[in-house]
């Protein structure tokens, strides 16, 4: 395990990586490059940390900094065929990002996670297509 204390100007942030993490991440962390780290935050009694999951250099992250897409489908607006259409597109579109799809009935919402084996690429043409069968602003990137 490793315990990191990373401090600016505002404060500090304390992040821990467990062993296996940084390993697989220790040429990153030595490395004279500014790094993006992703976690868990761990809220405490005294303190608050951060359990590092992933270390990806600034760069790549500033290129896509979106890991998921989400259509929102408004049940009472689209038909059928809207439904049949989206399947079309996201199988147009396959990469390496998690996609789900919302089910809004406005009084509920039901949320389905596309799964494994339909992952998404993130890209404007996706969103462009995606949006004209849902509507303007339908398609989310997170």
């Amino acid at each position: 395990m490793c315990n990191v204390v990373l401090e600016d100007l505002q404060g500090s942030a304390s992040i821990i990586f467990w062993a296996d993490i940084y390993r697989k991440y220790s040429e990153l962390l030595h490395a004279d490059e500014p790094v993006v780290i992703q976690g868990i935050v761990d809220v405490g009694d005294e303190s608050n940390k951060i359990i590092a999951q992933e270390v990806i250099p600034l760069a790549r992250a500033l290129e896509n900094p979106y890991k998921q897409v989400r259509f929102m489908v408004r049940t009472d607006k689209i038909p059928p065929e809207g439904i049949s259409a989206l399947n079309d597109t996201i199988r147009k579109y396959s990469g390496k990002y998690e996609g789900y799809i919302h089910l809004l009935n406005g009084k509920c919402e039901t949320i389905v996670r596309l799964g494994d084996r339909t992952k998404l690429d993130i890209c404007e043409k996706l969103r462009r297509e995606a949006d004209a069968i849902l509507g303007e602003g339908s398609t989310v990137y997170c």
